[in-house]
């Protein structure tokens, strides 16, 4: 058998920095990737809560001229509805 010997590792400091720059990349990448998946998930739930309100107001029309819903609670529905999205806008503006 040959007593053949591995080249000794590369040392110094470019070793070093190449180092330090891998890192820095990598954890920036990281970072990133973390942003991009909260802005993701957040913009997911935000449109879940848009539409899932159930009935748009067209819907809600006919249902009175069905006579599923008097017209007092069709006006009720509006003016509760009316009430949500201004408070979600309110928080909207809050936020910024």
């Amino acid at each position: 058998m040959s007593d053949s010997k591995l080249p000794p590792a590369p040392s110094g400091p470019l070793v070093t920095t190449d180092l330090i720059v891998a890192c820095g990349v990598l954890l920036v990448m990281v970072v990133a990737g973390f942003i991009l998946i909260a802005w993701v998930r957040r913009r997911a739930v935000k449109d879940t809560d848009e539409t899932s309100e159930g009935f748009s107001f067209r819907d809600m029309e006919k249902m009175v001229e069905r006579g599923l819903i008097t017209p007092d609670e069709f006006k009720e529905i509006k003016r509760a509805r009316a009430m949500k999205m201004a408070k979600r806008f309110k928080a909207t503006d809050d936020d910024h």
